[in-house]
């Protein structure tokens, strides 16, 4: 692949964490494999038939189209089941309303 190059370890920067905790990397519906290193783990992931995933896009633009928030959370749910929503909108959040033309 090439020349090896010599690597100096200086140590941890400010703010770097030496360990990841899984529960931040992984969904709670992947799967953890093991790989050949004992620290180094992968994710499985589950599996999306593409026409159910390419029908629900179809009706997620339909409702942005329409401006139908519920009907958009609705559908953000069934698709993505670990998605979830604050109760309300953070302060830096500006709604947009439609406007009849």
């Amino acid at each position: 692949m090439g020349e090896p190059i010599a690597i100096t370890y200086t140590g941890l920067r400010l703010g770097e964490k030496l360990y990841e905790e899984l529960e931040e990397l992984f969904h709670d519906e992947e799967d953890l494999m093991p790989t050949a290193h004992e620290q180094i783990l992968r994710a499985r992931t589950r599996r999306a038939e593409w026409s159910q995933l390419s029908t629900g896009m179809d009706a997620l633009a339909a409702a942005c189209a329409e401006y139908d928030e519920p009907r958009l959370m609705a559908l953000l749910q069934s698709l993505v089941p670990e998605c979830s929503t604050p109760g309300r909108a953070p302060d830096n959040v500006i709604r947009l309303n439609r406007v009849s033309q």
